[in-house]
């Protein structure tokens, strides 16, 4: 017996391996993130951690705003994609993606200019918020008296009856200074009170750089705008089909009526918009724009044109026209400039999806919670990226990367926000979502619950608990060898005593 108990210690060691507790099992917060949770299913790729956002904390009581204003996703940019000067002799220019919200260029983005004409674009939109574009005006005296001298005009008469959209066609297209004042005093009553209309709209969208004194835009030094405010009023403005379909119209016939019984040709001076205008301006790309010449003769102009999934608007403001000796434009330098923006959008820019809605992000443990959380993307994100960046060139910082959360957490919930940067720039944002219902943690399950998080003491007593069952357990073990050995031996014994009086 002696000789086989080392054999009898090495198998009780081995038992005692086989049967320690799962106490010394790693925590659910160092297995891999790859490990698929009971209710998700499936598997994902293995998530790095979020990295601590720099971003101020999400406040729950607040709205959420897809805006990321102090990077490049909305008008307020703070910081456009490229800021180098690119736009020749202009005082001001932006190039923006209506599509991705992307302020990809800006220069002298809040510099206070002349809007000019541009300044139709805040008529229209507060036209629009006010009246039906089937309604109809009547032209009067009152309002074609305070047309200002030398100002372009259609050639309204008074008692001619128009609709608004047939008058905002005069505005857009043609520029026609009396119909400005026209829609002003249809819809206002006046053109101080349309006036005030107009700043109180500027306020609403947020414009900081802009007050308006008349409807047309004809030069007064207290009316002024920046390129990123136009911006914001050009936007408003095309969220109406009509107003879109007007911009975009580079001739439209004016049908005659009963006072004014001819018809009107009107053609934009938009050259980018038909090739019946000057040679070498014409961009099949362009769908839609406006001009202005500011009260010192330079020229403004706004230029939309789409391709290749882009909707680029193009803002070029207060450039310098080339004039000949007999003060002839020999060059229209706005729309060059324009074109340069956009060759440099197109040639250099692509509007690329970065994450699918529903995408699963990665796992957070969560704080007396049955399982891990599995999050996702609220909602899918593209952004407009240099063509040939790569997905390991975008940097994914949550706002509330250190958070810890705690159950029960309902699928379907807000638990943090995403932003993704490139660069120094924030390119697009999504609301991260819980992918999966984590109930609490009952007392229950904390000691008996395959895989939960209990603490030190209770893992502890576990452990203490089997060891005693385990060495018990042994203890009978050799107890019970012994007694069989002693039994056989016994029976030997006796084998042997009545072998020998056999014998005798």
């Amino acid at each position: 017996m002696k000789k086989n108990r080392p054999i009898c210690l090495l198998l009780c060691f081995a038992l005692l391996l086989t049967l320690t507790p799962r106490a010394f099992a790693a925590e659910p917060d160092q297995t891999s993130t790859g490990e698929a949770t009971e209710e998700t299913g499936g598997t994902t790729e293995p998530q790095p951690t979020p990295p601590p956002g720099t971003i101020p904390p999400l406040d729950p009581n607040a709205g959420y705003n897809l805006d990321v204003t102090n990077g490049c996703h909305s008008p307020d940019a703070a910081s456009p994609m490229r800021t180098e000067v690119l736009s020749g002799t202009a005082h001001a220019a932006l190039l923006y993606d209506e599509n991705s919200n992307t302020m990809i260029y800006g220069w002298n983005l809040d510099l206070k200019v002349d809007p000019s004409s541009l300044t139709k674009i805040m008529t229209s939109l507060v036209a629009l918020d006010r009246m039906d574009p089937a309604e109809e005006i009547t032209v009067t005296n009152a309002a074609l008296e305070h047309v200002p001298e030398d100002a372009l005009v259609l050639g309204l008469r008074a008692g001619e009856t128009l609709t608004l959209e047939q008058l905002l066609y005069c505005l857009m297209v043609y520029s026609a200074n009396d119909a400005a004042l026209v829609i002003a005093e249809a819809v206002g009553g006046s053109e101080g009170t349309f006036v005030s209309w107009m700043n109180d709209k500027a306020r609403e969208l947020g414009c900081t750089g802009t007050n308006f004194v008349n409807c047309h835009g004809i030069y007064d030094a207290m009316q002024y705008s920046t390129a990123r405010d136009l911006l914001k009023m050009l936007l408003a403005a095309l969220a109406y089909p009509v107003f879109r379909t007007v911009y975009a119209t580079y001739h439209y016939e004016l049908p005659g009526n009963e006072v004014f019984p001819e018809s009107r040709q009107l053609y934009s001076t938009n050259y980018m918009l038909s090739d019946l205008g000057p040679e070498g301006y014409y961009d099949t790309r362009t769908t839609g724009g406006k001009t202005g010449i500011t009260g010192d003769g330079r020229h403004s102009v706004v230029v939309s044109a789409a391709d290749e999934g882009l909707g680029l608007i193009a803002f070029i403001l207060e450039a310098e026209a080339e004039i000949d000796e007999n003060d002839y434009v020999v060059s229209f330098r706005e729309f060059d400039e324009a074109e340069a923006l956009l060759n440099m959008g197109f040639d250099s820019y692509t509007y690329t999806q970065i994450v699918y809605q529903g995408q699963v992000l990665g796992q957070y443990q969560v704080t007396n919670g049955e399982n891990a959380l599995a999050i996702g993307a609220g909602r899918s994100v593209s952004a407009v990226l240099p063509k040939g960046a790569k997905t390991q060139d975008l940097v994914f910082r949550y706002q509330q990367g250190n958070q810890q959360l705690t159950a029960p957490v309902t699928k379907g919930q807000r638990v943090d926000i995403l932003q993704i940067w490139y660069g120094s720039v924030c390119v697009a944002q999504t609301e991260v979502l819980a992918m999966n219902t984590v109930r609490l943690r009952t007392q229950t399950q904390d000691l008996n619950g395959p895989g939960q998080e209990g603490d030190a003491v209770t893992r502890g007593l576990l452990f203490a608990g089997a060891l005693v069952v385990i060495i018990l357990a042994l203890v009978g073990l050799l107890y019970l060898i012994r007694a069989v050995r002693v039994a056989a031996y016994r029976s030997r014994r006796r084998k042997r005593r009545q072998s020998r009086r056999r014998s005798r």
